[in-house]
């Protein structure tokens, strides 16, 4: 099992922060890594941005593993301007 160290987000979009969306976030330092708190945090960061305006996002988790022997994943959420959609 691994355990989340740093947990960070790093974002393309004007005006938006990590402590801007601190509650979105449920993964924490020092906590078993979970997959579907992963997701969930996604779904929670879309629906936040989402009220902020930015209606086509893309999320992207990046694990990174720490190579010094303990079982420790820092996670980064990266946010980018999805493609838009149009409806006729």
């Amino acid at each position: 099992q691994y355990t989340i160290g740093n947990v960070d987000m790093k974002s393309d979009l004007p005006h938006t922060q990590k402590s801007d969306f601190e509650e979105a976030i449920i993964t924490h330092p020092g906590e078993l890594y979970n997959s579907s708190d992963i997701e969930t945090t996604i779904d929670n960061l879309i629906a936040a941005l989402g009220d902020r305006g930015y209606a086509f996002v893309d999320i992207s988790p990046r694990t990174v593993r720490r190579k010094n022997g303990e079982h420790v994943i820092d996670l980064v959420y990266e946010v980018k301007e999805g493609p838009r959609v149009y409806v006729e």
